[in-house]
């Protein structure tokens, strides 16, 4: 497969846009910009495929959040650092979450100021549903990564996704 050849991106016009950028690296811009493209593509198939379930792939991201992390004390600041969300959009996501009872708000015994947040067997359940067909999505999205390509993957996004918080 070319990837280089491709319908939607035009490289050459690509590495044209990127030569104005005399201050900056070359293939550290490219490679930004093709993130770029490609994350902005996701995120599109994903809101539409979960707009059938009336839920954003931000609600989905804190109620996954919430599970991997069942047996700790998670703060609406702490999602929204944990997210890289401004805590207006938390709150706003956490209120509506909370309206289809799929998480729980419960004031901290230890500080009545801050409130803990916790999944409920609906968002459990929820979950369940929604990845299943999720998963699907995912599938066609790596099926021809090899399982090398897929373990620098994860590497790779731990490094974004770390690098992030000293932006």
């Amino acid at each position: 497969m070319n990837l280089i050849k491709n319908d939607f991106i035009d490289i050459k016009k690509l590495d044209d846009i990127i030569k104005k950028f005399d201050y900056a690296d070359p293939k550290l811009t490219r490679s930004y910009f093709l993130y770029m493209l490609a994350h902005q593509k996701i995120i599109g198939k994903i809101e539409s495929y979960l707009s059938r379930f009336e839920v954003t792939s931000t609600q989905v991201s804190i109620l996954l959040l919430l599970f991997v992390n069942k047996n700790k004390v998670l703060t609406p600041g702490s999602i929204s650092k944990k997210l890289g969300l401004s805590n207006p959009t938390i709150s706003n996501v956490i209120k509506t979450l909370n309206k289809k009872q799929f998480l729980k708000k419960e004031v901290s015994p230890k500080d009545r100021r801050y409130c803990n947040i916790s999944i409920t067997p609906a968002g459990l359940d929820f979950l369940d549903r929604v990845m299943s067909e999720y998963y699907l999505i995912y599938e066609k999205l790596l099926k021809d990564f090899s399982d090398e390509e897929l373990e620098n993957l994860d590497q790779n996004s731990l490094k974004i996704f770390y690098n992030l918080d000293f932006l």
